[in-house]
C-alpha cells in the first residue's frame, strides 16, 4: 500500500513540476489530457463504446495541442500512456466492423432462399460467394466454416445450368436438362438457350460502365458509342443465333424460366422511361449524357429480346414503348441542346446571399487569400456572409482554436454571366493572438449566375 502511494506521489510531483515548466495554455492540455487518461480506466471499450472513443479522442487530442505549444516537452510519459487506449478502440472498431459485416454476410445468405426464380438463387449465390471471400481477406482469423457448409449446400441444390454437378449436368435444382440433353431442332437444348440468354442479356459485365467522375468528354463520349455498339451486336448475335432462335417455341401462354423474368420486367419499363425522359432535359451535362446512353442501351437490349421472343406481347410492347421514346428525344444533339435550354432556366433564376456587413479590409483580405488560391486572376464582387467572425473554443480548456468567416466570391465568366464561389477563411489562435487568414472551406464547387442579378 506505501508502495503505491509513493508511486501516486511521485507522478503527482512529475506533473505539478511539469505544469511549472508550461505556459499556462500548455499546461491546461496536459492536465485534461491526464484527467481523460484517468477516467479511460473506467472504462470498457465494448460495453462503454462511446464514452470510452470519446475519452480517447479527447485525451489525443490534449496531447497534440500540448505537443503544439510546447514543443520541447517531454511527453514519452504521455505517449506511452495512451497507447493501449489507442489499440483498445483500434480493437473494438474492428470487432464492431466484423459484428456488422458478418451480419450483411448471413443477410445474403438468407435472401436465397427466397429468391422467386432459378436464375435469381443463381445471383444470389455468386453474390454470397464473392462476399464471403471479401470477408475472409479482410477478417484472415475469423471462423467462417459456417458460412462455407451454408454456401456448399446452397449450391449443391441450386447448379447453374450447363455447369456439372457431382458428375452431371445439371440445369435446374438437381435435375436434367429441360428438353432432354439432345439437342432440338432450333439448334439447341434447353439448357443451352438458358445459359446462353443469361451470359447474354443477365451478366453484370453486358452493362454500361460509366468514365471516371462522369465528365464525359469527347473521348468519354466515344467510347459510350462504341460500348453500345458492341453490346447491340452482342445482343442481336444471340437473338439470331440458332441457340437464341429456339425462344421462339416457347410457349407465351405458360411462361417459364428466362421468358417469365423478361415478362416480369416489363412492368418496370414505363418507370423507367419516365424517369429517363425527366433527365433528358437536366440542366446538367453529365445526367442528361447518362439518361442518353441508358435509353440507348435499353432499346437495344430490348429489341434484342423482343426477337427472341416475338411470340409475348408485354415484351414486343416494351421494346414499341422505347423505340417511340427514342425518336422523340432524338440524338445525343438535341438532349444537350435541352439540357443547355434548361441549364440557362437555371442560371436565369439564380441568387447570391445578399452581403451582411460591409468591410474594406476584410473584403480585402478574403481577396488577398483567395487570389492566392490560384482559381481566377479577378474578383468583381466579395459579400461578406456575418459582421463578426465566428470563434470555436475548445471544450475543456475553453481556450479559442481559432476563427473564421465565410463570403461569396464573384469572378467574371462569358455573356453576361458571373461565377459565384462560396470561400472561407480562418486564422489560427497562438500564444494570445490569432495569425495571419489562411483558405478554408476551399473546395472548387463554384454556380454561374447572371452578373445582372448579383447584389
Amino acid at each position: 500500500m506505501m508502495k503505491k502511494i509513493s508511486l501516486l506521489a511521485a507522478c503527482l510531483l512529475f506533473a505539478l513540476a511539469s505544469f511549472a515548466q508550461l505556459t499556462t495554455q500548455a499546461a491546461g492540455y496536459e492536465k485534461s489530457f491526464w484527467q481523460y487518461i484517468e477516467k479511460l480506466k473506467t472504462l470498457d471499450p465494448a460495453a462503454n463504446r462511446g464514452a470510452y472513443q470519446n475519452s480517447v479522442t479527447q485525451a489525443e487530442t490534449n496531447l497534440k495541442q500540448l505537443k503544439k505549444y510546447a514543443p520541447s516537452h517531454d511527453v514519452s510519459k504521455h505517449e506511452a500512456a495512451l497507447k493501449p487506449y489507442l489499440a483498445g478502440m483500434a480493437s473494438a472498431d474492428q470487432e464492431k466492423r466484423m459484428a456488422l459485416d458478418r451480419s450483411n454476410l448471413q443477410s445474403t445468405f438468407d435472401k436465397i432462399a427466397k429468391m422467386p426464380s432459378e436464375y435469381e438463387r443463381q445471383a444470389q449465390i455468386t453474390s454470397s460467394e464473392r462476399q464471403l471471400e471479401e470477408f475472409q481477406k479482410t477478417y484472415p482469423t475469423a471462423d467462417v466454416s459456417s458460412f462455407q457448409k451454408t454456401l456448399a449446400d446452397q449450391k449443391a441444390a441450386a447448379p447453374i445450368p450447363g455447369q456439372s454437378v457431382g458428375g452431371a449436368t445439371a440445369s435446374g435444382a438437381g435435375a436434367a436438362p429441360r428438353g432432354g440433353a439432345a439437342p432440338s431442332a432450333s439448334g439447341g437444348t434447353d439448357s443451352e438457350f438458358e445459359s446462353g440468354f443469361q451470359q447474354t442479356f443477365r451478366s453484370r459485365s453486358n452493362g454500361l460502365l460509366w468514365p471516371p467522375n462522369c465528365q464525359f468528354t469527347n473521348d468519354d463520349i466515344a467510347k459510350m458509342n462504341q460500348t453500345c455498339d458492341d453490346l447491340r451486336s452482342k445482343f442481336n448475335a444471340f437473338a439470331s443465333s440458332a441457340v437464341g432462335q429456339k425462344g421462339k417455341t416457347f410457349s407465351a401462354e405458360s411462361p417459364r424460366g428466362m421468358m417469365k423474368i423478361m415478362i416480369d420486367e416489363t412492368a418496370a419499363i414505363d418507370g423507367k422511361i419516365e424517369d429517363i425522359k425527366r433527365k433528358s432535359s437536366s440542366a446538367y451535362r453529365e445526367s442528361a449524357v447518362r439518361a442518353y446512353f441508358t435509353l440507348l442501351n435499353t432499346t437495344d437490349f430490348w429489341t434484342a429480346v423482343a426477337n427472341v421472343f416475338p411470340q409475348v406481347q408485354p415484351i414486343q410492347d416494351a421494346k414499341t414503348r422505347l423505340v417511340a421514346v427514342q425518336n422523340e428525344l432524338g440524338n445525343l444533339d438535341a438532349w444537350l441542346s435541352r439540357m443547355g435550354k434548361a441549364h440557362d432556366e437555371v442560371v436565369e433564376n439564380r441568387t447570391i446571399q445578399p452581403a451582411g456587413a460591409h468591410d474594406p479590409a476584410m473584403e480585402a483580405e478574403f481577396k488577398s487569400v483567395y487570389l492566392s488560391m490560384g482559381w481566377a486572376s479577378n474578383i468583381t464582387q466579395i459579400n461578406l456572409w456575418a459582421p463578426t467572425w465566428k470563434v470555436e473554443i475548445h471544450e475543456i480548456t475553453r481556450v479559442p482554436l481559432y476563427r473564421w468567416r465565410m463570403a461569396s466570391i464573384v469572378t467574371p465568366g462569358e455573356n453576361g454571366r458571373c461565377w459565384v464561389h462560396e470561400f472561407g477563411i480562418k486564422q489560427v489562435y497562438s500564444n494570445g493572438s490569432y495569425g495571419k487568414s489562411v483558405p478554408w472551406h476551399t473546395d472548387d464547387d463554384k454556380y454561374e449566375m447572371l452578373c445582372s442579378k448579383i447584389k
